[in-house]
């Protein structure tokens, strides 16, 4: 929220509830990883098992479409490129999994 509203960064999942943390990081072979975090079962210093996400749809910003993407924890992800566009729907986010998009 301070990021989007406060310094003008734009969100890859303007629709995701707050409680899904997404984080993009890259390597220098140019491939890119998008991790998801579900923080809804987190109350303090409690954990329970967080309410499961289902439908997430990322937008990406992208040079060009990545020659393979899949997930590293189980999760279902179909993709579409179009006029330098990424998007990702992953079927459902239990409590993390991680989008790896191959150059």
């Amino acid at each position: 929220d301070v990021l989007v509203n406060l310094c003008g960064a734009v969100s890859i999942a303007p629709e995701l509830t707050e409680m899904v943390e997404v984080s993009l990081s890259g390597n220098p072979s140019g491939d890119t990883l998008v991790q998801l975090v579900n923080n809804s079962g987190t109350f303090g210093v409690s954990f329970v098992k967080p309410l499961p996400v289902d439908s997430i749809t990322l937008v990406i910003p992208a040079e060009a479409a990545p020659s393979e993407v899949y997930t590293l924890n189980g999760g279902k992800v179909s993709r579409q490129f179009h006029d330098g566009t990424l998007t990702l729907t992953l079927d459902r986010l239990e409590e993390y999994d991680a989008i790896m998009l191959r150059r």
